[in-house]
């Protein structure tokens, strides 16, 4: 019931993952007010040992395990953060180059005109 900011992580969340999770949280955090309607989520393929303390570092993110094939075949790109919308559709896909400020004018944008969510 809720929008959900999607970050796919490979074998290990390298430097490009963890700026992508930055981007995330950085987006929640400036949605003020209207943060809760958003969740984040790291959608992760291997059991890796960073995984704790990505959880320590991001304590509002959730964490879901699936297989790489999964992934590949859902999401395609794994260097992407996706915007899923309360029903489940991948609504948006943004770039590390884009997930900034146009996502967070993006999310607003939808925020306010959603009756969903």
């Amino acid at each position: 019931g809720e929008w959900t900011l999607i970050v796919p992580m490979g074998e290990v969340c390298d430097e490009n993952c963890k700026e992508l999770l930055y981007l995330a949280r950085q987006v929640n955090v400036a949605l003020g007010k209207e943060s809760t309607r958003v969740h984040r989520l790291l959608l992760t393929t291997s059991p890796a040992p960073q995984i704790d303390s990505l959880v320590l570092e991001y304590p509002d993110m959730t964490v879901a395990a699936t297989s790489a094939t999964k992934v590949s075949s859902t999401l395609g790109n794994m260097e992407r953060i996706y915007l899923m919308d309360p029903l489940g559709n991948i609504f948006m896909v943004y770039s590390k180059e884009k997930a900034g400020k146009p996502m967070l004018k993006d999310i607003k944008h939808l925020l306010k005109i959603s009756n969903i969510g």
